[in-house]
């Protein structure tokens, strides 16, 4: 059996790149094998017919096709990993600002229910409720980050939970199909 060195000798000697020593090696190889011979008029006959057929050209607009669907195709992946990042951002934003929300609503209320009272213990109360806020998405901050440490050290979580994630960006990227207007390939 040839090895790998010898038919890549070959190779280079038909497509004429061989040094005067190289092509002084491969002759010997040939005078001294009968396989090597045999396996260089094979190939021989194939780089003939190869050359000898003619070539093919493609059809008109080949190109621009290619372009547009190279480009969609490199588009993709950013797209789907941007549509993900806004759905989770946007989740994330949307929890946060019903949060924030509901407490300006009951701090409201209250106040709606002292109107004599001065402002300072409602700006007072708001402030300690931002607090709050900050301490508790410091809390999710670190509950988050110890739940993905712990999940890739329990893969069965991910299993329990992937449902749900599914069908979270399922339905975000429904949503975005419908606002993103279409593109048609040429």
């Amino acid at each position: 059996m040839m090895s790998k060195s010898q038919l890549e000798k070959m190779h280079a000697g038909l497509d004429g790149q061989l040094s005067p020593e190289a092509r002084a090696e491969l002759d010997a190889l040939l005078a001294d094998s009968r396989e090597a011979m045999a396996e260089w008029e094979s190939l021989m006959e194939v780089d003939r017919l190869l050359r000898a057929a003619p070539m093919a050209s493609p059809r008109p607009g080949f190109s621009n096709r290619f372009r547009v669907r190279l480009a969609a195709e490199r588009s993709r992946s950013k797209t789907v990993f941007g549509i993900l990042a806004l759905g989770l951002g946007g989740l994330g934003a949307t929890a946060s600002l019903m949060a924030l929300g509901a407490g300006l609503v009951f701090a409201g209320a209250r106040f709606a229910d002292q109107p004599t009272a001065s402002l300072t213990p409602f700006v007072v109360d708001a402030a300690n409720r931002l607090a709050d806020y900050q301490s508790i998405a410091k809390a999710l901050s670190i509950t988050g980050r110890a739940l993905g440490e712990w999940g890739l050290a329990q893969p069965l979580m991910w299993v329990a939970a992937a449902p749900f994630a599914l069908a979270v960006v399922a339905v975000w990227l429904f949503l975005v199909g419908k606002l993103k207007p279409e593109v048609r390939l040429v």
